[in-house]
């Protein structure tokens, strides 16, 4: 690596990604880790196995990096290929599941079709991002460090409601119910704000996390108002009812 940045980077996107990791162990341990001899529906249990290789790959190949190890980086990288379409899939099963294909209270529930249709659609496009340029290692490198972004709520949700239950009354309201992944959005375009602006001000790189927080931002517009639009209905009716 001739640029120092993209080092720098490198070596340390391991620290984030055990971060995220140590969180999400934490955020799901009560309800899922800590009870899997309990008889849980085999949705939840194959979206957890796709996410929990996802955090894997994501910690092992930023290990690979910082050891130098570049082949076996790119060997495990095709391996992603087949995965994140599983992690999609996955996470349309989970929705299908969790939501059904009738809505019993409209706002709530294309509201939520948002936060799980979405978060896969942005999540899927900064991984193809990520893999399109996956030539240029200093923009591959952030690329990657955004798919954890799109994920951040299912984790910060159960902190909040778990951990910090004092929170969930700063969130907004749809017909009464607390909107909590706010808060992990807020959470999200912060961290990805600070990182474009350090990114820009040190490396002179503005071309990347901006993108991510556009898209970030798409997402989180979708959430809060989507609900309300006929079109998204529609389309979002069509995709739980998919025969998968």
């Amino acid at each position: 690596m001739k640029n120092k940045s993209v080092r720098i980077l490198y070596k340390n996107s391991v620290f984030l990604f055990l971060l995220f990791t140590i969180m999400a162990a934490i955020a799901f341990w009560p309800n899922y880790y800590g009870r899997l001899e309990a008889r849980i529906p085999g949705e939840v249990h194959f979206h957890a196995i796709c996410m929990s290789l996802w955090l894997i790959i994501l910690i092992s190949q930023a290990t690979l990096i910082r050891a130098g190890q570049f082949k076996v980086h790119r060997w495990i990288g095709r391996g992603s290929f087949l995965l994140v379409p599983l992690m999609i899939y996955s996470g349309l099963k989970l929705s299908q599941f969790t939501l059904g294909t009738e809505p019993s209270f409209p706002a709530i529930y294309f509201t939520n079709a948002a936060l799980m249709i979405n978060s896969l659609i942005i999540f899927g496009v900064i991984y193809a991002l990520a893999i399109f340029m996956k030539k240029d290692p200093a923009t591959h490198a952030r690329y990657m460090i955004g798919t954890i972004f799109p994920i951040l709520t299912p984790i910060t949700d159960r902190l909040i409601y778990i951990h910090f239950p004092s929170l969930v009354p700063y969130a907004p309201t749809l017909d009464g119910m607390p909107l909590v992944p706010v808060l992990g959005f807020l959470t999200a375009d912060i961290i990805v704000f600070i990182l474009a602006l350090l990114d820009g001000i040190f490396n002179k790189k503005w071309d990347v996390f901006p993108v991510i927080l556009g898209l970030l931002l798409l997402y989180h517009f979708s959430y809060l108002y989507f609900y309300d639009f006929a079109w998204w209905q529609e389309v979002s009716l069509r995709i739980l009812r998919l025969p998968l």
